[in-house]
């Protein structure tokens, strides 16, 4: 979970909601910690909360900031697509183990192949094609 000095760094991310790219790079500030540490313990609690934080219209806009020749857009919209497909990434691991962990049917194996799979092509295609 998030203790309530950084609950509240999460919170303040609403105050940038009108700045894209400063949005960004203050959730990807905040990822560097949450991230390497959901990413060494498996508690994504944290950096769950910055993702949920930063809209896909935020990152479009910095993509398209970037698409503008915006070093710095580029580098901000990179790295939170980074941090996007990391956390999918664990998810689907975590739900193929979780599936491991069982006797699985087949409609069990199905579900959770159709789940990665829209998580990859969600990636995938991200920003929506204009």
């Amino acid at each position: 979970g998030l203790d309530d000095a950084a609950a509240l760094r999460v919170a303040a991310l609403a105050f940038a909601a009108d700045a894209p790219v400063e949005l960004l790079e203050r959730a990807n500030a905040l990822l560097e910690a949450h991230g390497a540490r959901a990413l060494a313990t498996n508690d994504w609690a944290g950096a769950d909360a910055v993702l949920a934080r930063v809209s896909d219209r935020a990152v479009d806009a910095a993509i398209e900031r970037a698409r503008s020749g915006d070093e710095t857009a580029a580098a901000a919209a990179s790295a939170q697509l980074a941090w996007r497909s990391i956390r999918d990434a664990a998810a689907a691991d975590a739900g193929w183990r979780a599936l491991e962990a069982t006797e699985p049917d087949a409609a069990a194996i199905d579900s959770a192949a159709a789940d990665a799979f829209d998580r990859v092509a969600a990636a995938l295609a991200f920003p929506a094609p204009q």
